[in-house]
């Protein structure tokens, strides 16, 4: 996230991006990627924030930030594009000792939706449910089977405030508190 402002000619556009990547034995791997895009012109710096959509939940080692502004196919001289304040909002791993550590949770808030990263050992039927501080269930995923994989839950009308998500896999329940909309 961060601020720009942007002066754009003729039918330019800009777009702020960010791309991780983990390279293992000389191979890069894209983890995830996000952009923003405006066409319209800005003179006051405006926030901008662009998610990060994991594909992996591999920790990155590397990552490109980019920034340009330019039409499609046909580009114009003196279009203007700053930006400042650079920042990035993450979620600190867990340890692999922790118990839980097969499972990390992301929050996307511009969305409202978790992503919910599961890397367990070997393939087996998995549960989640969310809970609300007064143990009211308010989301359940029914059993799928997954080693490597993601869920993805819409929180959209949960409310602000604390929540737990507990994922059964392989007949022990692993549970993480969740800070939603704070």
């Amino acid at each position: 996230m961060g601020y720009y402002k942007f002066q754009p000619v003729g039918g330019d556009s800009c777009t702020i991006g960010i791309i991780l990547y983990k390279t293992t034995a000389g191979i890069r791997d894209t983890i995830g990627g996000g952009l923003f895009s405006a066409r319209v012109a800005t003179t006051d710096w405006t926030h901008f924030s662009a998610y990060i959509n994991y594909i992996t939940p591999t920790t990155p080692d590397t990552m490109n930030v980019i920034a340009v502004s330019s039409a499609q196919t046909d580009m114009h001289v003196g279009t203007t594009l700053w930006v400042d304040d650079l920042s990035l909002d993450y979620t600190v791993g867990v340890g692999k000792q922790d118990p839980s550590s097969g499972i990390s949770v992301y929050q996307d808030k511009e969305t409202g939706r978790l992503i919910v990263f599961c890397e367990f050992p070997k393939e087996q039927s998995v549960n989640a449910r969310l809970y609300d501080m007064t143990g009211r269930e308010v989301y359940s995923l029914p059993a799928v089977f997954v080693s490597n994989s993601r869920i993805v839950i819409s929180c959209n009308g949960f409310g602000r405030g604390v929540y737990v998500l507990a994922v059964q896999h392989d007949g022990m329940t692993f549970t993480k508190k969740i800070l939603l909309g704070l």
